[in-house]
Order: structure tokens, then C-alpha cells, then sequence
């Protein structure tokens, strides 16, 4: 008997198919996508331009449909197997766009659609849909693009334009600040100059150099990483040239910029004038350096690999792709909500009349007690949205030593700004980034006396600096009440204070943070901190 089984081409075997072989569904998908896309694209173009960590972005875009077209026309093409881990995946990745698109809605509804939480799970949410799309059409009985690095690069590119969670962003550039910092310091050491280090900043014979976020590295290593992954997707064919090209991006990128904290204390040492102009030299100088030599460790790794050609063309059936329905249902859905929430949306306006005289707050110095103004809090408006700030630092010396209590005050107008948005700028992501470390502490949250009642639950922190200690109690009032303090690392604790407070808006916002070198019982008698709390107690406190 004649053997009838036709073996089966396999899925690295087959060429792309004519784009007129999608039905039109599939064809509307891809349309929307599109339109998505540029959407994308329209939310974070004033973000590229105004913030430099943020400028990579300009040639996402452009380098997404070059990798579209490698994907689509190159050499190489990878289709997958028509299977049920597939299938999996593309209903997975279906899934999770949807979650990231609503959760993108929400946050753009609450506090604002340029906000950084909006843009990144809008940009996150895109770029799973644009999976599940994908990998339907990568299947090897479709065979429109195929499905390799090139893709998964493409992909992995769109988040990495967009502003990172205040969280997330926070700990990478705090951990950045401090690594840069001690690295400099030492170096200086083996040099031979005196320097030590006080948190994040260099203080040297003759001047200090502060490591600020600016200067911590994260606009290199992310616009590194994304060059690295470009790079090791259109010039290179080996898994494991390219795993190198990628680990080395970061690597280089966090060295150049060492090399370039080093050359500014360097000059600042030698009493030279860091400001804006050596300041941006060199980081301009340095990005041209760390491209450059990207650039070249891509093509000396490409030089070790082979590249594949074309492969022989292959005949197969083609079909449906899978999940179009569930695509353009999931679509239709998103497009729904997203208007729901854009009417839903109330944007915040700009501070008017009627906020409280926060000076009217403080006492002046007691009897034996000196006391100072915060210095120049105007700075922080533009980060805050609000031009309400206020701190005064009460000093005395007693048989112990010397003692302080420092209060700080800062007021919001009703619909000025998001509670989310003021909770970030918390002691726990402020003071860390100042160089403070925070210390374990056995109660985070205490009701503290003072004057003959007992406080609203204050946020209770202890940091430590240089060897000394600082107790620090802050509070969160929302429309009078005390708001419940959630981690500013937290995607979910923002989300739940955006469903909480941020959707429904409508309430003014006192936050206050009390410091001391002393525990609370050793200064809750001091005068001016029971006339604070006097005053404050109309407004909830």
C-alpha cells in the first residue's frame, strides 16, 4: 500500500503571504491598532519634548515600523506553530491588553491623560493588543508577518517610551543616586582629594557637587536599553550575540555615566564652574560616546555570526487568524469605556481664591527657641501644583543637646490637583531621595497626643543620615478627613486612590509633616507645635 502522509513544511520554512489574503475583519483590527497607535504616539509627543529622560521617544515610532517591515520583508521570517500554547498566548496577551487599556482610562480619568501612570499603561495595554494581533497573524496557516526578536523588540519599545510609575522611577533613580555617588567618592579617594560623601552629595575642599535625578542615570539606561534592543534586533542573528549586545547596553550606560559624574566633580574640584554649560556638554558628549560604542560592539558581534538567507518558499493553507471576534470585541469595549471616562472627567483648574493663610498657621519662637524659614519652597511648585508651601524650623538646646521641630505645611484648592499626585510626595520618596535612609520602625501609624486631645492617625517614619536620626509624622487630609496613606512605590495603592478620592474630586487638601531629632513625647509640649495644631484643627487636624 502507497505511503499517503505529506510531510508538513515547517514553520521556519514558509514565506509571508499577500496582505489581500486577510479578511476584512482582520483588516479593521489592524486599522483601529493603527489609529491607536498614533494616538499613542499624539499623548506622549509633548512628553518627548519636554522631558529629556523621555527624548528617545521621538524615534520609537520609526524604529516600531522599521522592525514592523524586518517582521514582514526580512530574510528571516519565524511563524508559529497552530497550537493550543498559541493560542494560549495570544488570548493571554488579548486579556491582559484589556486590563492595562481600562487601567490606563481610569488613571487618565483621575488624574489627568498625560499623566505618567495613564501613558505607561496606555503604552502597555497597546502593546499586548498589538501581541495578541500578532500572533494570530504569525500563525503558520496565515502567514502575514512573521513573529521573531525583531517583533518582540517592536513591542517591548512602545513601553519604554513612555514615563516609567512614579514608583518604579523613584527606586531606580534613588538607587542610581546613591550608587553614583559612593562610586565617585571612592574614586576620588584613590586620586588622592578629599571628599566624603553627605547622602547625595559630594562635599569636596572647596565646593559640593549634587548627584540629583537628573544626574542619576536613568535617561541614559533607558534610551540605552532601547538602542541596545534595536540594535541586536536588525543587526544581529545569533540568540546569543544578541543576549550579549542587550546585557551590555545598561552595563555601559550606567559606566559613561560615572565617567561623567567623575569629570564634573573633577572640574568642580578644581573650582570650575559646573552649571549649564559643562553640565549639558558633557552629557551630550557622553550620549554621543555611549552610542558610539553600542554601535560598534552590534557590528563586531554581528561579525561573529552568520546571517541566515532567505529560506525556500513553501506552500500552505491559509486560514482565518485566530481571535479576530474577541479582538474587535475587546476593541469596542475599550473604545466605550475610554469615552465613558473622558466625560466622566473633570479637569483640574488653576488655583484661585480661597486658600487658607498658611503663615497664619505658625506662632512665632517661643521663650528659648529660635526659629526659620524652610528656605525657598518656590521651587517645588511646579512638581507640587501648588503654590501654597510653607515650613518653619524651631531650634532650642537643652541638657540633652540640641533640639528641633520642624513643621511643613502644604495646601491644594479643591480640583487643583489629584490626591494621587500629593501622595507620591511623600517623606518616604521625598527624604529617600535626598539621601536619607529610611529605618524599621515597629508601628508605622500612631494617634498622637498633643495639648489635651489625641491627633488624627499620623504616618509615623524614622530616618537616619550621617548617624543622626530624624522622627518623622506626617498627615493627609482629603475635604477634612484623613486620607489613608498608601506606598508611593504601589501601582495598585495609586490606582485605589484614584477610584477613592480622585474620580469624584470636589475636596481641598492639607498635607503636614512634622520632624524632630527627639520622639514625639519629648516635643508634643513644645508651644508653637500645640498653636499649629490649634489652628490647624478646624481643617481636621
Amino acid at each position: 500500500m502507497p505511503n499517503t502522509h505529506v510531510s508538513r513544511p515547517s514553520a521556519a520554512g514558509l514565506v509571508a503571504a499577500p496582505w489581500g489574503s486577510l479578511p476584512a475583519l482582520a483588516r479593521l483590527n489592524l486599522a483601529v491598532l493603527g489609529v491607536c497607535f498614533l494616538g499613542l504616539v499624539w499623548l506622549l509627543w509633548p512628553l518627548w519634548r519636554g522631558d529629556p529622560d523621555l527624548s528617545h521617544g521621538f524615534a520609537v515610532p520609526i524604529l516600531f515600523v522599521i522592525l514592523a517591515a524586518e517582521s514582514r520583508l526580512g530574510g528571516d521570517p519565524r511563524f508559529l506553530p497552530r497550537n493550543h500554547v498559541t493560542a494560549a498566548a495570544g488570548a493571554a496577551a488579548l486579556a491582559l491588553g484589556f486590563l492595562c487599556a481600562g487601567s490606563a482610562g481610569l488613571y487618565g480619568s483621575a488624574l489627568g491623560p498625560t499623566h505618567a501612570m495613564t501613558c505607561f499603561f496606555g503604552s502597555t495595554g497597546l502593546a499586548l493588543l498589538l501581541l495578541a494581533a500578532w500572533v494570530a497573524l504569525a500563525d503558520e496557516n496565515v502567514r502575514i508577518i512573521s513573529f521573531g526578536w525583531p517583533a518582540v523588540v517592536a513591542l517591548v519599545l512602545l513601553p519604554l517610551s513612555s514615563p516609567l510609575p512614579p514608583g518604579s522611577y523613584a527606586r531606580l533613580s534613588i538607587a542610581l543616586q546613591g550608587w553614583v555617588t559612593a562610586a565617585v567618592t571612592g574614586t576620588l579617594g584613590l586620586f588622592g582629594i578629599a571628599a566624603y560623601q553627605d547622602g547625595n552629595v559630594i562635599v569636596l575642599a572647596h565646593a559640593s557637587v549634587g548627584v540629583t535625578e537628573a544626574c542619576s542615570g536613568v535617561r541614559s539606561l533607558v534610551s540605552c536599553v532601547a538602542a541596545g534592543l534595536f540594535l541586536s534586533a536588525v543587526l544581529l542573528r545569533r540568540p546569543l550575540a544578541r543576549a550579549a549586545l542587550v546585557v551590555l547596553a545598561p552595563l555601559l550606560a550606567l559606566l559613561m555615566n560615572y565617567f561623567r559624574s567623575l569629570i564634573l566633580t573633577l572640574i568642580a574640584n578644581a573650582r570650575g564652574d559646573i552649571g549649564s554649560g559643562w553640565h549639558f556638554g558633557t552629557g551630550l558628549a557622553i550620549t554621543g560616546v555611549t552610542t558610539a560604542l553600542l554601535a560598534w560592539a552590534a557590528v563586531a558581534l554581528r561579525g561573529r555570526g552568520k546571517r541566515e538567507g532567505p529560506p525556500p518558499a513553501a506552500a500552505a493553507a491559509l486560514r482565518r487568524p485566530r481571535n479576530q471576534g474577541a479582538l474587535a470585541l475587546a476593541l469596542g469595549l475599550l473604545a466605550v469605556l475610554l469615552v465613558v471616562l473622558a466625560l466622566a472627567r473633570r479637569p483640574f483648574g488653576p488655583p484661585g481664591a480661597g486658600a487658607p493663610d498658611l503663615e497664619a498657621l505658625f506662632s512665632q519662637a517661643p521663650e528659648g527657641w529660635q526659629v526659620s524659614e524652610g528656605g525657598d519652597l518656590g521651587q517645588f511648585s511646579a512638581v507640587l501644583q501648588t503654590p501654597y508651601l510653607i515650613r518653619r524650623t524651631y531650634a532650642s538646646r537643652d541638657v540633652r543637646g540640641p533640639v528641633f521641630v520642624s513643621i511643613y505645611a502644604a495646601y491644594w484648592l479643591p480640583n487643583q490637583a489629584s490626591a494621587s499626585l500629593v501622595s507620591i510626595h511623600t517623606p518616604d520618596l521625598c527624604w529617600a531621595g535626598s539621601g536619607f535612609s529610611a529605618e524599621p520602625l515597629r508601628a508605622t501609624r500612631s494617634a498622637l497626643p498633643v495639648d489635651g486631645r489625641t491627633l488624627p492617625p499620623a504616618e509615623c517614619r524614622l530616618f537616619s543620615k550621617e548617624g543622626s536620626f530624624t522622627r518623622v509624622w506626617f498627615w493627609h487630609l482629603f475635604a477634612g478627613r484623613l486620607l489613608i496613606q498608601e506606598s508611593p512605590f504601589s501601582v495598585q495603592g495609586l490606582l485605589r486612590l484614584a477610584l477613592s478620592y480622585d474620580l469624584r474630586r470636589g475636596g481641598d487638601q492639607l498635607f503636614v509633616v512634622v520632624s524632630s531629632n527627639r520622639p514625639w513625647d519629648d516635643v508634643a509640649s513644645n508651644p508653637a507645635l500645640r498653636e499649629f495644631f490649634a489652628r490647624t484643627a478646624p481643617m481636621g487636624l
